[in-house]
């Protein structure tokens, strides 16, 4: 190489791609800033890359191969073969195109992901024609650019993708977003909330328990998992503890992406073993959050018949009754029908021998 070489990547064919400063590559001279060693000798792509205005001052700072084995060239540039690419173009194995209008300064950084988006980063303002602070993204599904949050307040002069997704950029800035980040930032996918908790709640037996709880939208790849007590529930009879009500929605896989749509848990016919401390697990591959506990108590029905309330049927309760009819008690008025009369005695009576 006459000049600087700033950056090589890998094609899939194995042939290595160069960019830089020079102007030519081995004994071709139709290298202008990005040629291709096929391990014998160096070759260009088509014509190259070119500044309109300024040959001189053309740069190829990073490549990178997209998924489908595009190669993509940034720096500062305006032409990729005879096509108007300002500072980012793309080669697919025998012509160069543009991104769009491209971006509006040095394109320093690239970086692949997964789905074929593109991320770009360098010193500038505009992605096309989104404001976008000196990091952005193009979509591959919509041939669109996008800014990368609110971006970073200085160069952005390297990228990589993390296996769990995260993106990490490195440069000259100290903000990134509104975090103070000295030279080195991360994005990554966004976290789990829990935007709704699940309420404590008292119930007699036989009664229907329901807890809710919901989480912020826009996740990908979410589940849930409903505990009591520290152990993961199940759906079914008996599902929350042995000999206790029918639970559903124990456990099942949110949208994708995430609503704002609370989930609930319901345990029909609950019975007082199901009473405990119950909180959710929302989980991704990258992230879990739980919520808040929530205290169930599920109580035995009132007995009418322990009229005195200190547990259990007994004859304190008859003589309690008995007193309290002949006071006129208004808690005498047993069957609440027409005020307190013999059918109050007979109907007691007969809860007392019926029992609880």
């Amino acid at each position: 190489m006459n000049r600087y070489v700033y950056c090589l990547e890998v094609l899939p064919n194995g042939d290595l791609a160069a960019g830089g400063d020079f102007t030519a590559a081995g004994d071709s001279p139709a290298t202008n800033v990005i040629a291709r060693w096929n391990g014998a000798t160096w070759s260009g792509f088509g014509s190259g890359i070119t500044t309109t205005s300024s040959p001189d001052s053309d740069v190829v700072s990073d490549l990178v191969v997209l998924p489908n084995g595009d190669l993509v060239a940034s720096g500062t540039f305006t032409t990729a073969g005879g096509q108007q690419a300002q500072n980012i173009a793309r080669w697919n194995g025998s012509n160069w195109s543009a991104f769009g209008p491209g971006v509006n300064g040095w394109t320093m950084a690239l970086a692949a992901l997964p789905n074929g988006d593109l991320l770009a980063g360098g010193s500038f303002s505009l992605a096309g024609d989104v404001p976008a602070r000196n990091i952005a993204r193009w979509h591959g599904s919509t041939g669109l650019w996008t800014a990368f949050g609110s971006g970073v307040n200085s160069l952005v002069m390297d990228l990589a993708v993390l296996p769990n997704g995260v993106i990490v950029a490195g440069g000259d800035f100290n903000v990134a977003g509104d975090v103070v980040a000295t030279r080195i930032a991360q994005w990554g996918p966004p976290r789990i909330m829990v935007t709704i908790q699940p309420e404590s709640t008292t119930i007699s037996t036989g009664q229907t328990v329901t807890l809710s709880a919901a989480i912020n939208e826009g996740l990908i790849g979410v589940s849930l998992q409903w505990t009591r007590n520290g152990v993961n529930l199940s759906d079914g009879p008996g599902g929350a503890s042995p000999g206790g009500g029918t639970v559903s929605g124990a456990t099942t896989s949110l949208p994708s992406p995430t609503t704002t749509v609370p989930v609930s848990l319901t345990i029909v016919n609950a019975q007082a073993s199901d009473s405990g401390v119950y909180s959710v697990v929302f989980a991704s591959n990258c992230d879990n959050k739980t919520s808040t506990p929530a205290l169930v108590t599920v109580n035995a029905p009132p007995c009418p018949a322990d009229f005195n309330g200190v547990g259990g049927v007994d004859s304190a309760d008859i003589f309690d009754f008995l007193n309290a009819w002949y006071a006129f008690d208004p808690r005498a008025d047993f069957n609440g029908v027409d005020g307190i009369n013999t059918l109050d005695i007979f109907d007691f009576l007969n809860a007392w021998f019926t029992g609880c």
